[in-house]
C-alpha cells in the first residue's frame, strides 16, 4: 500500500509539472467519458432499468394487428376487453386506458390538461401507492359513480400549490366538478405523462360494438402461470370470440409483449446505435491520448533511462507510468460525471424526440459503475502501451548512442497504428452520421400534399355539457372562422376535425359503398376521416383534381356530400370515376350519437400525409363540417403576417366566442409537420456531433504523427534536399504519409461500416445503408482533411536547412 501511495504522489507531481499536457488529456477524456456516461444513463433508464412498478417482470401489454392498424398497434375494443377480463384466467387484473385531454377551469383562466382514463384497478395492478390520498376504488369507473380524479405530482405542485390537504378539493374539468382523491408519486407518469387520471367509464352502447377499437390494455401474468401460457390462452379466447362475432373481429389478431418492451420498442435500435457511436468516440479519444502520452514519454527518455540505470526494475517503471494514466483517467471521469449530470437534467427538461421513460433516467449505481469501469479501462488502454515502450531494455542503448527519444521507430509505428485506428472509427461514425443526415434531409423534403408555409393552427375541445348538440358546435365553429377571416392579412381561414399532423382527432374508420355487396371482414374498406369547413382545401392549398369542393350550401339538412382523395380512388375505385357513388361511415358509437356519416362523392383532391412524413398517403374521406360537426376542432389561418401576431389574434377570436375554452396546439403549421421528424433529426444531430468530434481527433492524430515523423526524419530530409530534392517533392513525401494513414483507416472503416450498416436500416428513410453518395462524401472529406493536417508539418519540413539538419548533434 505504501508503494502504491508513493507511486500516486510521484505521478501527481509529475503531472503537475506538465499542466498543458494534463489539462488537454483530462478535458479530452471528460468529454468522451461524459458523453458515454450520459448515453448509458439513457440506455440504462430506458432499456435496461426495471419498470418502477410492482411485479414489473410480470406486466404485459396486449398488442393488436390488422390490415388497417398495422403491426404492433395497441388498440382493442371495449367488448373484447370485458370478455378477456372474465375468460383469460392466466392474466390477472386486466386494465384498460385511453388518452385524452380536458379543459381545466380555474380562476387564472382556462387551461388544457392531458388526461388518462383508466380502469379502477389501474394503480393496484401497477402496484403504485399514492403520495397523498388513495387510488380508485372498485366501482368508481361505473356510469353512476361520483366523479373523482387523481392528479400527478407536477399538477399538484403547479396547479394546486402543493397543498397537502388537497384530498376532497373540487376541480372543474370540461365544465364538470371532480373531487381530488389522491396525488400520484413524483416519478409516476404512465401512461403518456398525464396531468390527471380519471376513471374509465365505458357507456353501455360501446359494449355492443366490437369493431370500435380505442382502448389500450395491460395486464399481469397470474402467479403460477407463464408468459407463453398466458399468450396462448389469450389467442385461444380471441379465436373463439372471432368465430362468435365474425363480422366485427375477423381482421384483428392479438398477442402479448412485456410491458417494458412495448413502451420502448420505437427507441431501442436508435439508442443502441447512439451507444455504439459514443463508444467509438471514447476509443478515438483514448487513442488520441495514447499518442500524447507516447510523445510525452518519448521526451522523458533520459529520466527513465537514468532510473533504470540506477536499478529501477521494469515493472516499477511500468507501474509508475500506468499510475499517471489512471490518475488522468479518474480526473477525466470526475469531469465526465459532472457533464453527464447536467446533460441528464437537460434531457429530462426538453425531452428530445419524445423518448420514452426519460423520467427514469438518472445517475444510478449501474451508471457510476459503468463510468468507473470505462475510466479504469481507458487509463490502462492509453497508458500501458507507452509504459511498455518506455521501459524497453534498449532505452539504455538509446541513451548511449545519443539518439533522440526512446526507440523512436517503435514509437512511430505504435503512433501510426493508433492513428489508423482513430481514422477507422471516425469513418464509421462519419458514415453513420452521413446516412442519418441524408435520410433526414430526404424526409423533410417530402411533399406533405399541402402548403404549410404562412399557415398557423390552434385547437379547442368543446365540453359535452356546453356543446351537447351539433347546432351549438357548428355555431361556435362558424363564429370563430368568421372572426378569423376578418383578421388583417388573412388570405383564408377554415376549421376541421382530424386536421393533419395534429395532437388528436386523426382516426381511421371503415366505410361501405352503396350498391356494392358487403366486403368480407378482413377486406373491409377503411379511410382516415376528416371533417372540414368549405375553405379547408383553399387554406392548405390542397389541389382539387376532379369535381368540386365543399361550399356554403353544403349545410345541415341538405344533401349529404363527401370529398375523397386520390389514394382512396386508386385503392377502392380503380379505373372508374367515383363521382356519384355514396359512402356510409358508422360514426354513432365513437361520438356517442346514433348516426351514420358519409354522403355522395362530389370531388377528388390531392393526397396528403396525415401524421407521419415516412408513411405514404392514406385513403381519406372528407365530410362537410356544417353537415356533420365533430369535436375537437382545429382552426387554421393562412396569412402573410407574423405568425405570433396571427396566433395572438386567433386566440382572442376564440376567447370572444367562448372565454372558458382553452386553446392548445397553437403554433405555425410548418412546425407541426417538422415535429413529426424530430426524432430522426435528434439522431442525425447527435451522431453527427459525435462524428465531428471523432474527425477532429483523427485529424489531430494525423497531424501529430506526421509532425513527429518530420522531427525524427530531419536528418534524412536534409540529405534529400542536399541531393537536389525540390520543395514540392519534400512536401509531397510528407503529405503522402498522412494521406496513406487516412487511406488505411478509410478502408478498414468502410469494411466495418458496410457490415454494421444494417443496424441503421430501420432508422433510414428512402436510403440504403450502402448509399454510394454517402461513402463518396466521407472519402473525399477524410482525405481532404488528412491532406490539410499533413500539409502544415510538410511546409515545416520543406523549410529545413540541409546544412544544419546534417550537422552532427
Amino acid at each position: 500500500m505504501d508503494t502504491l501511495l508513493q507511486d500516486a504522489r510521484t505521478a501527481a507531481r509529475s503531472l503537475l509539472q506538465s499542466p498543458c499536457f494534463s489539462i488537454t488529456v483530462v478535458v479530452t477524456l471528460a468529454i468522451a467519458i461524459g458523453a458515454n456516461t450520459l448515453v448509458f444513463s439513457v440506455v440504462d433508464g430506458v432499456l435496461l432499468g426495471r419498470l418502477p412498478f410492482g411485479a414489473a417482470d410480470r406486466l404485459v401489454a396486449i398488442t393488436s394487428t390488422s390490415e388497417r392498424a398495422g403491426e404492433g398497434s395497441t388498440v382493442v375494443s371495449a367488448p373484447d376487453f370485458t370478455d378477456w377480463r372474465t375468460q383469460v384466467h392466466r392474466l390477472d387484473g386486466l386494465a384498460a386506458y385511453a388518452l385524452e385531454t380536458a379543459n381545466l377551469t380555474e380562476a387564472s383562466g382556462p387551461a388544457r390538461v392531458s388526461a388518462a382514463d383508466v380502469s379502477a384497478n389501474w394503480f393496484t395492478l401497477l402496484g403504485v401507492p399514492m403520495q397523498l390520498g388513495r387510488g380508485f376504488a372498485t366501482g368508481e369507473d361505473a356510469m353512476t359513480a361520483p366523479r373523482v380524479v387523481i392528479v400527478s405530482d407536477a399538477f399538484w405542485r403547479s396547479r394546486l400549490g402543493a397543498d397537502r390537504s388537497v384530498t376532497g378539493r373540487v376541480i372543474q374539468l370540461d365544465g364538470r366538478p371532480y373531487t381530488v382523491i389522491g396525488v400520484a408519486p413524483p416519478r409516476f407518469t404512465f401512461p403518456g405523462r398525464p396531468d390527471v387520471w380519471l376513471p374509465l367509464v365505458i357507456p353501455p352502447e360501446l359494449l355492443a360494438h366490437r369493431g370500435d377499437h380505442f382502448l389500450a390494455v395491460i395486464g399481469r401474468v397470474a402467479s403460477g402461470a407463464t408468459f407463453a401460457g398466458a399468450r396462448d390462452e389469450l389467442v385461444t379466447v380471441t379465436e373463439r370470440l372471432r368465430s362468435q362475432y365474425m363480422d366485427a373481429d375477423a381482421p384483428w389478431h392479438y398477442s402479448l409483449v412485456p410491458l417494458g418492451d412495448q413502451m420502448v420498442k420505437d427507441a431501442r435500435t436508435a439508442l443502441l446505435v447512439l451507444f455504439a457511436a459514443v463508444g467509438c468516440v471514447l476509443l478515438i479519444a483514448c487513442a488520441n491520448v495514447a499518442n500524447l502520452v507516447l510523445v510525452r514519454t518519448s521526451g522523458r527518455a533520459s529520466e527513465l533511462g537514468v532510473r533504470m540505470a540506477l536499478g529501477a526494475p521494469r515493472g516499477r517503471i511500468v507501474r509508475q507510468l500506468v499510475t499517471e494514466s489512471l490518475l488522468l483517467a479518474l480526473a477525466g471521469a470526475a469531469g465526465g460525471v459532472a457533464l453527464a449530470v447536467g446533460g441528464i437534467h437537460l434531457l429530462v427538461a426538453i425531452r428530445p424526440g419524445n423518448l420514452p421513460r426519460l423520467d427514469d433516467v438518472s445517475l444510478s449505481w449501474r451508471v457510476l459503475l459503468f463510468t468507473s469501469v470505462i475510466a479504469t479501462s481507458a487509463g490502462v488502454f492509453f497508458g500501458l502501451a507507452p509504459a511498455l515502450a518506455a521501459s524497453a531494455p534498449d532505452i539504455i542503448q538509446s541513451l548511449k548512442s545519443g539518439t533522440r527519444g526512446l526507440g523512436h521507430r517503435r514509437t512511430g509505428r505504435m503512433r501510426s497504428v493508433l492513428v489508423v485506428a482513430e481514422n477507422a472509427l471516425a469513418v464509421i461514425l462519419l458514415v453513420g452520421a452521413g446516412l442519418l443526415t441524408r435520410s433526414f434531409l430526404r424526409l423533410v423534403t417530402v411533399d406533405p400534399g399541402f402548403r404549410a408555409e404562412e399557415v398557423v393552427r390552434l385547437s379547442v375541445s368543446l365540453p359535452d355539457n356546453g356543446y351537447a348538440t351539433w347546432a351549438k358546435i357548428a355555431g361556435l365553429t362558424q363564429g370563430v372562422v368568421g372572426r378569423l377571416e376578418r383578421l388583417p392579412g388573412t388570405a383564408a381561414a377554415a376549421a376541421g376535425y382530424g386536421v393533419p399532423f395534429g395532437q388528436e382527432g386523426i382516426s381511421q374508420t371503415v366505410f361501405t359503398v352503396a350498391g356494392r355487396p358487403p366486403d368480407p371482414p378482413e377486406h373491409r374498406m377503411s379511410a382516415i376521416l376528416q371533417i372540414v369547413t368549405p375553405d379547408f382545401f383553399r387554406t392548405l392549398r390542397i389541389p382539387l383534381r376532379k369535381g368540386r369542393a365543399f361550399t356554403g350550401g353544403d349545410r345541415a339538412g341538405g344533401h349529404l356530400v363527401v370529398v375523397v382523395n386520390e389514394a382512396l380512388v386508386r385503392k377502392y375505385f380503380p379505373g372508374e370515376d367515383p363521382a356519384g357513388h355514396s359512402i356510409a361511415i358508422p360514426w354513432g358509437t365513437a361520438a356517442g350519437r346514433d348516426t351514420v356519416m358519409g354522403g355522395e362523392i362530389i370531388g377528388v383532391v390531392g393526397d396528403t400525409r396525415t401524421s407521419d412524413l415516412t408513411t405514404p398517403p392514406d385513403p381519406v374521406v372528407y365530410s362537410a363540417f356544417d353537415q356533420q360537426p365533430a369535436n375537437p376542432i382545429t382552426f387554421i389561418v393562412r396569412s402573410a403576417a407574423d405568425p405570433s401576431t396571427v396566433l395572438a389574434a386567433a386566440k382572442q377570436a376564440v376567447a370572444e366566442a367562448d372565454p372558458l375554452l382553452p386553446v392548445y396546439d397553437a403554433r405555425p403549421f410548418a412546425a407541426s409537420v417538422l415535429e413529426s421528424a424530430s426524432r430522426p433529426q435528434l439522431y442525425a444531430g447527435v451522431v453527427g456531433g459525435f462524428a465531428v468530434v471523432a474527425l477532429v481527433l483523427a485529424v489531430l492524430g494525423i497531424y501529430g504523427v506526421v509532425a513527429y515523423s518530420v522531427r525524427e526524419r530531419r536528418h534524412e530530409l536534409g540529405i534529400r534536399m542536399a541531393l537536389g530534392a525540390r520543395e514540392g517533392q519534400v512536401i509531397g513525401l510528407v503529405v503522402a504519409q498522412g494521406v496513406r494513414l487516412a487511406a488505411i483507416g478509410l478502408a478498414i472503416g468502410f469494411s466495418i461500416a458496410l457490415l454494421g450498416g444494417r443496424l441503421l436500416s430501420s432508422m433510414l428513410f428512402g436510403l440504403s445503408p450502402e448509399d454510394l453518395t454517402t461513402y463518396e462524401i466521407v472519402s473525399v472529406a477524410l482525405m481532404a482533411v488528412a491532406a490539410v493536417a499533413s500539409w502544415v508539418p510538410a511546409r515545416r519540413a520543406a523549410a529545413i536547412d540541409p546544412v544544419s539538419a546534417m550537422r552532427p548533434e
